[in-house]
């Protein structure tokens, strides 16, 4: 749990025309024309800079009132004002095993504040629509913590439904941020040590920036067809849709995944419970694709398994990994071995 910081300012930002505004940035004294973020009472801007000033710069009630100053409540609207004015946030590190993603700039193509999601069950600080580089988020949850972090059920509910979100924790602001504009902005949008992952599911993002290649499962449900083995005996292979992207591609690739082999070695796939998994891919001379696993759980969970629609799971795309593996049959393969 984050330790706040100790502070002397009771209001930090005043409503001036229905919107957050730095004291900094309003007339000193009454004629700011800011009222409290938390009672509405007119407030009065200490804003003026004389030799030897010790406090910072800040807002105080017009006259006597119990509001305790709505520091909290204050906070949170300028950060969201900050979010939706601002052309970049910074994503947080992300890892999972030996994976790691480093923070990088998300480019805002949108931001839109405390949108209802899921019949209203969710309902994000901030709503971004963005790119990180070549990679685009069509949905990204922003919660800003002020106090309450994000609570078990509501990062739960984000993940059955495949929500990304971060959080930015700002409970550990000091005066001086608070009173600077430049160091507000760069606690909200580019410190990297105060915001994490609630949830990333973004398949293709991580197999991006991981090097891995991704395997999305087009069709939960197998086909089966049967062949001739050659002691002459019908044999039922079970088979699943899915499309393969290579690191650093757009393009996919058709692919179907046997559900078992065949052959003394064989080590069937796990059915029905488990996402797709492995440790690499690789391709043979005769443009087969060799697929080297382990079990779903062991490797990088993106998302849990579902019971119907599309199912993803990521590969280590270099070669020499040990393990069992089996053949997957590609079509209208156009790469060369060994990529």
């Amino acid at each position: 749990m984050s330790k706040r910081a100790p502070r002397k300012l009771t209001v930090p930002f005043g409503m001036r025309d229905g919107r957050p505004a730095f004291v900094s940035d309003v007339p000193v004294g009454i004629e700011c024309g800011c009222v409290c973020p938390e009672c509405g009472d007119p407030l009065i801007a200490r804003n003026r800079d004389f030799p030897g000033r010790r406090r910072a710069r800040h807002f105080q009630h017009a006259r006597l009132s119990s509001c305790a100053g709505g520091f909290e409540t204050a906070v949170h609207r300028m950060a969201k004002e900050v979010l939706a004015t601002s052309h970049a946030v910074l994503l947080p590190r992300w890892a999972s095993g030996d994976v790691a993603i480093e923070p990088e700039l998300l480019a805002i193509v949108s931001a839109h504040l405390e949108v209802p999601l899921l019949d209203g069950a969710a309902r994000p600080d901030a709503l971004i629509r963005g790119m990180a580089q070549e990679i685009e988020f069509d949905v990204l949850c922003v919660e800003v913590r002020v106090h309450h972090a994000v609570d078990e059920p509501k990062s739960e509910l984000l993940a059955a439904n495949g929500l990304d979100a971060i959080e930015i924790d700002l409970s550990r602001l000091t005066d001086d941020a608070v009173a600077d504009l430049a160091a507000f902005r760069y606690e909200v949008l580019e410190n990297p040590r105060n915001r994490r992952w609630v949830h990333l599911s973004h398949a293709s993002y991580v197999a991006q920036r991981a090097d891995k290649a991704l395997i999305e499962v087009e069709d939960p449900t197998f086909s089966e067809r049967v062949i001739i083995t050659k002691a002459g005996r019908p044999f039922t292979i079970r088979e699943q849709w899915a499309f393969l992207v290579k690191p650093g591609s757009r393009g996919r690739v058709r692919i179907q995944i046997p559900d078992e082999t065949v052959g003394e070695d064989a080590v069937p796939y796990p059915r029905g419970m488990h996402a797709i998994s492995g440790r690499s891919i690789t391709v043979d001379g005769w443009g087969r694709l060799r697929l080297r696993y382990k079990m779903y759980l062991d490797q990088i969970q993106m998302n849990p398994p579902q019971p119907e629609g599309p199912q993803r799971g990521l590969f280590d795309a270099d070669n020499g990994s040990e393990g069992p593996g089996f053949n997957v049959r590609v079509r209208d393969w156009k790469g060369r071995p060994g990529w």
